[in-house]
């Protein structure tokens, strides 16, 4: 988990900054630059979220149980594995 809380900090992180160049200076480049730091940060939670599921079945720490569940959750929907199919 903390491996998963580091990488998703690093990758929100990247993608509010590129939000934020985005909304400051919007041109068609800017737009990909914001997309592509988006479709990290989804993939990177869906992969995340789908190893998740391993521990469902497990007694875990209530901490630890909470952000496993957190994490599951704070999906809207998921895209599928094929990024190819991601906009399908």
């Amino acid at each position: 988990m903390e491996k998963a809380e580091a990488r998703l900090l690093e990758l929100a992180t990247m993608d509010q900054r590129a939000d934020w160049v985005h909304s400051t200076y919007i041109t068609g480049d800017t737009e990909l630059l914001a997309a592509d730091a988006d479709e990290r940060a989804i993939s990177a939670t869906v992969a995340f979220a789908k190893q998740a599921t391993r521990f469902d079945k497990l007694a875990l720490p209530p901490e630890l149980a909470r952000k496993m569940k957190l994490l599951k959750l704070s999906l809207t929907l998921a895209t599928p594995a094929d990024p190819r199919r991601a906009g399908n």
